[in-house]
């Protein structure tokens, strides 16, 4: 597969990334990367280390799908490692659809998937309800509600350093009608596309209920269930569940 290091903007805000495209057997005999006309966004959650995605290992993910004849782009989200711009939900829902534009404007892909985790997941759940443009959904590890602790937060953004946020007290409170306003659990009544709602039986930080309680309110007449035994939060580091993941997620954009 080829690996390319690209950026896109959005409102004056640069995001970096990397875009993972198949390869196919040239003219010459050699081998040339072809982004096709599918592709999967893959969208990471809140980071508690200050590190990109490239460095975290989502690259392994991409390619998967790249094994699978898909085309995978890997960003960072507004406010963390690898691109401009401050943290919120919204901010984060706007990068999200840039990344779709990003894709189906300047590469010419057709079809576009998202893959998200955790609080990814959550924005990415409000934005595949409001953008017909997502075509298939898979939501990781995602909470049915954004639940915040406003001084444990204060806390992790201080300590951890992964955030950036202009004032953190005014962050909190934005944060607060941010999280009620993109509630997962009012907006996924309204995603019709293709779903599948994967999530470990073990996660120490989003309880496994919450998957379960996402999935009866789902509104998508093609939703699935998959609970990964003994897995934690972390599911993408999880092999045996993201390499189904892929091949789910590649049947329903292929079709």
């Amino acid at each position: 597969m080829r690996r390319e290091r690209i950026s896109f903007e959005r409102d004056g805000v640069r995001l970096g990334g990397t875009l993972f495209t198949p390869q196919v057997e040239a003219g010459s005999g050699g081998t040339i990367g072809v982004i096709g006309d599918r592709a999967v966004c893959l969208c990471h959650g809140i980071p508690r280390v200050a590190k990109t995605v490239e460095e975290k290992g989502y690259g392994k993910l991409a390619e998967l799908f790249c094994e699978r004849g898909v085309a995978a782009l890997i960003f960072n989200f507004s406010g963390t490692a690898g691109s401009g711009g401050y943290f919120s939900l919204r901010s984060w829902s706007a990068d999200l659809r840039a990344a779709v534009n990003f894709l189906l404007s300047e590469r010419g892909v057709r079809k576009v998937g998202v893959v998200a985790f955790s609080g990814g997941a959550a924005v990415a759940v409000y934005n595949a309800a409001h953008d017909a443009r997502i075509k298939v959904l898979a939501a990781c590890s995602c909470p049915a509600a954004l639940r915040l602790d406003p001084e444990a937060f204060k806390m992790f953004i201080r300590e951890h350093g992964s955030l950036r946020v202009r004032d953190v007290n005014e962050f909190i409170k934005e944060f607060a009608a941010e999280a009620e306003e993109m509630k997962p659990l009012r907006w996924i009544r309204n995603v019709k596309q293709p779903l599948l709602i994967m999530h470990g039986e073990l996660d120490e930080l989003v309880n496994v209920k919450d998957a379960y309680e996402l999935f009866r309110a789902a509104g998508s007449l093609e939703k699935e269930l998959f609970i990964v035994e003994g897995a934690g939060h972390r599911i993408r580091e999880n092999n045996a569940a993201m390499r189904p993941l892929a091949d789910w997620v590649t049947r329903k954009l292929l079709r």
